[in-house]
């Protein structure tokens, strides 16, 4: 502050300051044990096929975040290919594009997908999402 030196030795100091490390928000296991009731009640009483459908949709996309615990990202971009219903194995491409495949091994959540697969109506494209919205296109 007085200009006694001329070149000041902190000029060629690197600090880093350490940000605080945020993690993903979950859900308690005090809610999600009050979720599975309903949950379970309303996979079984569909009135309409439109009812049904969706049903079979939310039920599978429950299931699968629920059992693998992939990102709800990861599931919104799985696309038909990704899937094989005979061999039980999901790849999966996460942050920083990494891949990597996973095996169903609950039989129940196979045949959700298989039962939700065979409700859907037949999509050529292998690269269209695998889960359609509400309207029935191949977009979430």
């Amino acid at each position: 502050y007085r200009d006694m030196i001329a070149i000041t030795p902190f000029a060629k100091l690197q600090t880093r300051f350490r940000e605080p490390l945020i993690l993903p928000k979950t859900i308690p296991s005090s809610q999600s044990n009050s979720f599975s009731p309903k949950y379970t009640r309303s996979t079984q009483t569909p009135k309409t096929p439109y009812r049904q459908m969706h049903t079979l949709r939310d039920a599978a996309i429950i299931e699968l975040l629920f059992m693998t615990g992939i990102r709800i990202s990861e599931l919104c971009s799985l696309r038909n290919h990704s899937i094989n219903l005979h061999t039980g194995t999901i790849l999966i491409y996460g942050k920083g594009d990494k891949e990597r495949r996973l095996q169903i091994t609950n039989a129940n959540v196979l045949s959700i997908l298989i039962k939700y697969k065979s409700s859907m109506p037949f999509c050529p494209d292998p690269y269209a999402p695998f889960f359609m919205n509400q309207n029935g296109h191949c977009r979430i």
